[in-house]
């Protein structure tokens, strides 16, 4: 029987299945985008989580803060980058010796620990199956946390930023890459893309770098000179030339797993 230990209210909210020592019990902080996702996963699972929304708050609910933050076993930082820090200085006024979690792979906050999503997070939450799936990721300089939930993998933590450009170029550039194309032959709805989308990530996901095609790959010279000429003159060129001249350094055809 799930049992509840604090007030619940509209911006600080509680669920639990009931207080076991050894359980993952986060207190979400905050009530952007990922805490959304969280709170949602968290309550269609059945997992313990405590939320107080308001992040600029707790020094003003002090009292309330601590009391709520004393039943859980880990603070979850959900908040912009600029406000990690002043948002852990004041959890830490309040709770000395509590153990901070954050979820900003650019972000190294001294004493935290980063449970970084690989996985990115839309406006509308998803089916529970889409949460269990995701890989999580800490770095091995930081203090590592035990989790009720998903896959944990530590990496070294000198590879942080690397990372998380990594994150960036493959979720952002990505539909960066493919708003550009769908521009160029706007008669052809959106969905239209999708067959050859999801068979070109399958077949990355099981080749890597070696399932890549195309006349680059080829060497067919005469289409790349005859996109060049079609493109002239645009923004596309320029990306378009980009992917080419790194193509041509030695990248994106050698698969740097085998």
């Amino acid at each position: 029987m799930a049992k509840n230990l604090l007030p619940s209210a509209s911006s600080q909210r509680f669920f639990a299945r009931g207080v076991n020592t050894r359980e993952f019990i986060p207190l979400f902080v905050g009530r952007g985008r990922l805490a959304r996702h969280l709170v949602h996963f968290f309550k269609s699972s059945s997992l313990p989580y405590l939320q107080f929304s308001d992040a600029r708050a707790i020094g003003a609910k002090a009292e309330y803060f601590a009391n709520i933050a004393s039943a859980s076993t880990h603070v979850w930082l959900l908040v912009s980058d600029k406000a990690l820090e002043p948002v852990q200085a004041e959890v830490l006024r309040l709770m000395p010796t509590a153990q901070i979690l954050h979820s900003s792979a650019a972000t190294k906050l001294a004493g935290a620990t980063t449970l970084h999503p690989l996985m990115t997070f839309s406006t509308e939450v998803y089916a529970r199956d889409v949460y269990s799936r995701i890989p999580w990721v800490t770095f091995d300089d930081e203090p590592t946390v035990q989790t009720s939930f998903g896959n944990v993998t530590s990496i070294p933590g000198s590879m942080r930023i690397k990372y998380h450009a990594a994150c960036v170029m493959i979720a952002n550039f990505s539909q960066i890459l493919w708003s550009a194309a769908e521009g160029l032959n706007p008669v052809l709805p959106t969905h239209a893309w999708g067959p050859i989308l999801r068979q070109t990530l399958e077949n990355f996901l099981v080749q890597g770098s070696k399932a890549l095609t195309g006349p680059l790959v080829r060497g067919d010279q005469a289409t790349v000179r005859a996109h060049e000429r079609a493109l002239e003159g645009s923004r596309e060129a320029d990306l378009y030339a980009s992917f080419v001249k790194y193509f041509q350094n030695g990248g994106s055809y050698h698969d740097h797993r085998t």
